[in-house]
């Protein structure tokens, strides 16, 4: 299953609002971004040569960037959000309508907890992706492209070292993403498993106290959430051992800088200017990485999340309305059963050899324990 195209499916009816934070998130990058070219100029020509009045240009410029780049940003967040809550209602919509049309066995086999998981956690971390997918991966992405441009411009052999982590970074990040998927899935179900029994427990709770059973109920919630904390534990594990290795990578990247960019302008062939524009340049380039791996994170959360909502709107109703199927006419009320026996997909018979008559008007009750097959009948 593919997770992602279908998401894409989910965006498309609301694609201008999509191109639109794009478009914004482009927007924002580039704003980003110049204040560190003009820097060059700042220092060569403004400070280096005391030039008052490019200095007063610049600096009208710089502030200029900073009103069109908090404008972008705050448009930008106005057209994701709505993007996101526009998706999600109709991705919530279409699974509880989904839900109604559903056979009895799978509610069966499905708990409650476990459903309303997925309707309300499941979802909700779809919406998380597809507002920071847009706001932080299209972005970095623009950003990375047009930083590496200029960097290649400015000096080809100082950038390609100093872009030498990325190299090895990219490796790691796809194998951290492959084994922290694994993590987020287990986190998933050990979650559905938690609030399956919170619901049937609260919704119970009359019962569970009558018969004295809060202890064996907490000791099931406390087995389920020990295993929900056994995964946490070994995600952040990994989490623990990736990401200070990707900070260690960039910081190696910035000693490169300094050390091989400082030679060259001590040696004369490069400007201070140039120097501190490419510093503070390389730093902007490994922060769109760092949060481009980061998202690695989302993109595992949002894989599992994403394969439990369609798993269920994949599901198809065992018993289906006929499409030529002729309208019931009006019943006396009368039920009566006649050597009845039902089981669902477990194979043993839920009820067995039932024969039961109620006439029109009659109410007649149900007594029996847990599992007898009462809501079957």
């Amino acid at each position: 299953m593919n997770v992602y195209a279908r998401l894409w499916d989910e965006v498309r009816p609301h694609w201008k609002l999509a191109l639109a934070g794009m478009l914004l998130s482009m927007s924002m990058a580039t704003f980003e971004l110049l204040p560190s070219v003009l820097t060059q100029r700042l220092i060569d020509d403004a400070l280096g040569k005391k030039n008052l009045n490019l200095l007063y240009v610049l600096a009208a410029m710089l502030f200029g960037m900073l009103i069109l780049r908090t404008l972008s940003h705050a448009a930008r967040m106005m057209c994701l959000g709505r993007l996101a809550q526009m998706v999600l209602f109709q991705i919530r919509t279409r699974l509880y309508e989904h839900l109604q049309s559903l056979s009895m066995s799978f509610y069966q086999n499905k708990r409650t907890g476990q459903i309303m998981s997925r309707v309300t956690n499941d979802v909700n971390v779809i919406e998380q992706f597809i507002v920071e997918s847009i706001r932080d991966g299209i972005i970095n992405v623009v950003k990375l492209i047009l930083i590496a441009a200029i960097l290649l411009w400015t000096n080809w052999q100082l950038a390609l070292i100093t872009l030498l982590p990325t190299a090895p970074l990219a490796w790691g990040t796809k194998h951290f993403s492959q084994k922290v998927r694994t993590g987020y899935r287990t986190m998933r179900r050990r979650l559905a498993d938690m609030n399956a029994i919170l619901s049937d427990t609260i919704g119970g709770i009359r019962v569970v106290q009558v018969f004295g059973q809060e202890e064996n109920e907490a000791a099931k919630f406390r087995a389920k959430s020990l295993d929900f904390q056994q995964a946490g534990i070994w995600t952040n594990k990994l989490q623990a051992i990736f990401y200070p290795g990707v900070n260690l990578a960039f910081g190696i990247g910035q000693v490169l800088v300094w050390l091989l960019g400082g030679r060259e302008v001590i040696e004369g062939r490069l400007s201070l200017g140039h120097l501190v524009m490419f510093s503070g340049l390389v730093a902007q380039f490994y922060a769109p990485v760092q949060v481009l791996s980061q998202m690695s994170n989302l993109l595992a959360s949002t894989s599992a999340a994403g394969e439990r909502v369609y798993e269920i709107l994949d599901m198809q109703p065992d018993i289906k309305t006929e499409p030529n199927a002729r309208p019931l006419r009006a019943v006396e009320g009368a039920v009566k059963f006649e050597n009845v026996t039902f089981g669902y997909d477990s194979g043993d018979p839920t009820i067995q050899e039932i024969n039961l008559e109620i006439k029109p008007g009659e109410t007649v009750g149900l007594v029996g324990p847990s599992g007898s097959g009462k809501s079957t009948l």
